[in-house]
């Protein structure tokens, strides 16, 4: 826990964004502090996010918010964090979430990382996919079913499924017209220029 604004003011003027990897609590003048970066705001330690915490941190507009233990976040607290100004918001610790929860960050405007997300059925999917950022990442898919492909398809940013080798014929042939790139565990497929 950091008690003393000066020094989160001079933690991230220092580049010491790992340094607050570990914070467990943030209080809000230390938050009003961090969010100033302009690299990526790493807080990874915060397991619990309040509403009030929420609306300090969506005010960083630097690279990734990662926010990766947090297991589960309500509703409310989604709705602030799709609105973070960032480029890219990172929830690698959740593994479930609602249709309802899906179309909530289906809105958030950046990059969208997912990577420990596993209930990916066909209603979550088809939330997911109407994501109106750049990229969204799937980390945890370590294969790729048909009916998925087809859904992922939709999708018009890149998509980063770093666990899957290699994409199957029957399911690569899928994304020949995917406007975006796919990106794999050893290498990433680029859309084909008309």
């Amino acid at each position: 826990e950091i008690n003393d604004p000066r020094i989160a003011k001079w933690l991230t003027h220092r580049g010491g964004s790992s340094a607050l990897n570990g914070l467990e609590t943030i209080q809000p003048a230390i938050a009003k502090q961090i969010v100033k970066t302009s690299d990526s705001l790493r807080l990874s330690g915060i397991q619990y996010l309040d509403e009030s915490l929420a609306l300090h941190l969506v005010r960083h507009s630097g690279r990734t918010l990662y926010l990766d233990k947090l297991y589960h976040v309500d509703l409310e607290v989604l709705e602030i964090l799709v609105t973070h100004a960032g480029r890219g918001l990172s929830l690698g610790g959740i593994k479930n979430l609602s249709i309802q929860e899906a179309s909530v960050l289906a809105r958030y405007r950046g990059r969208l990382s997912l990577n420990n997300l596993s209930n990916l059925n066909s209603e979550t999917l088809a939330a997911l996919v109407e994501h109106a950022g750049k990229s969204i990442s799937f980390g945890s898919l370590d294969t790729l079913t048909q009916p998925q492909a087809r859904q992922l398809k939709k999708y018009r940013g890149d998509l980063y499924l770093r666990e899957i080798p290699e994409l199957p014929p029957g399911i690569d042939s899928e994304f020949i017209e995917f406007p975006g790139k796919v990106v794999l565990m050893h290498h990433e497929r680029r859309p084909i220029q008309t």
